[in-house]
């Protein structure tokens, strides 16, 4: 399963990705591989933190791939 994210770090983007990833969380047994692809020309630290922790927290096992540029 892949999770993409795509352009700036915004609240937007979160909103979208946590939606995406409790319905996988919901769906999916724990220790499940899921791989997040990231492109992103950066954006607001706070919110970076925000996918950090949340991505730190999930019961499944989540890989991030850079795809194409990751700035700050």
């Amino acid at each position: 399963m892949i999770i993409p994210i795509i352009g700036d770090i915004d609240y937007d983007a979160y909103s979208l990705f946590n939606e995406h990833l409790a319905e996988l969380e919901e769906s999916l047994p724990q220790a499940t591989e899921i791989a997040v692809h990231l492109t992103s020309g950066g954006g607001d630290a706070m919110t970076a933190l925000a996918f950090f922790d949340r991505i730190r927290l999930s019961p499944l096992n989540i890989s991030i791939l850079v795809i194409g540029h990751c700035h700050s």
